[in-house]
């Protein structure tokens, strides 16, 4: 078995840290993990940041990386990770460990870019493909 491969992608609300993700899937055939993943998954049962939906999503997200980690795969994670609050960074240490204790890489990418070009993005064709963005948006 090969040993696992976390490539972490981060940064603010649509940076394109999707886009950059599918990219970067392409060329390594990695697997891409969104957030939205779970975000959509739950948000028509439970507020974003509500108990629940944050107990469930913490879940969700920690028991994938645990498996993914323990069956080798190289994956594709985003985020949109404050570096000032100690939630998130708690967040991406709970990701990353179980890839570190499989021998693994964890591999850091962070994208920016300035307001008005994500606000911009947030109405881009593969962003509304991929992703509910309606609570962001007001559409």
């Amino acid at each position: 078995m090969e040993k696992p491969w976390l490539v972490a992608i981060v940064g603010p609300i649509a940076v394109g840290k999707m886009t950059v993700g599918q990219s970067l899937r392409e060329l390594t055939g990695f697997e891409l993990f969104h957030n939205h993943m779970v975000i959509d998954l739950l948000t028509p049962f439970f507020e974003f940041g509500s108990e629940p939906f944050d107990r469930l999503a913490t879940s969700m997200r920690e028991q994938l990386f645990e498996e993914a980690a323990a069956s080798g795969l190289g994956m594709i994670a985003t985020w949109g990770w404050f570096f000032e609050s100690s939630e998130d960074k708690a967040l991406v240490q709970r990701a990353i460990d179980p890839f570190e204790r499989q021998g693994g890489r964890v591999s850091f990418v962070e994208l920016a870019a300035p307001l008005e070009v994500r606000l911009e993005r947030n109405r881009t064709e593969n962003r509304r493909a991929n992703k509910r963005v309606e609570w962001a948006t007001g559409e």
